[in-house]
């Protein structure tokens, strides 16, 4: 699903260390559509599916500044119909929903869905500590091991 070249979309209202992330990414197209709008979301996939390029779609599950949660069935059924990847950030997810606390996704019960590349579950907020951790597939894990670095 990545490559140098990947097509990046972003809810416009995503934090800020996740823009910052994306945009330190070489050889990204990184687009922004309205906030929590699937219809905005679906108008760039629809635009960027047919370059051929791989596409990934980057949301929270609960925006900090207004609480509100991302419709992420929709998104990760949308993303799937166009053959996207997504990357869910549990921040503000974890400890407060699902029945174990691990975030939107857990309570939605979408963790195996299948545009879900992976998600990310901080531990600052709820967790009261520091570090997070990454959810994903055993190729992910690896692809991070062997190539992720701090910046």
């Amino acid at each position: 699903c990545l490559t140098l070249h990947t097509v990046v979309l972003m809810d416009e209202l995503s934090h800020n260390s996740l823009q910052m992330g994306v945009r330190l990414s070489k050889d990204c197209t990184v687009k922004t559509f309205l906030h929590n709008d699937v219809e905005d979301l679906k108008r760039l996939l629809q635009q960027y599916s047919s370059n051929g390029k791989p596409i990934l779609v980057v949301v929270e599950s609960v925006y900090s500044m207004d609480g509100d949660l991302a419709p992420l069935k929709e998104i990760l059924d949308l993303s799937l119909s166009y053959n996207a990847c997504a990357i869910v950030d549990e921040a503000h997810g974890l400890g407060v929903f699902g029945s174990h606390g691990m975030g939107v996704l857990e309570r939605d019960e979408l963790e195996e869905h299948p545009a879900l590349l992976l998600s990310i579950h901080t531990f600052g907020k709820a967790a009261g500590c520091h570090g997070a951790v990454i959810c994903g597939s055993k190729a992910i894990k690896e692809y991070l091991l062997n190539y992720g670095r701090p910046i």
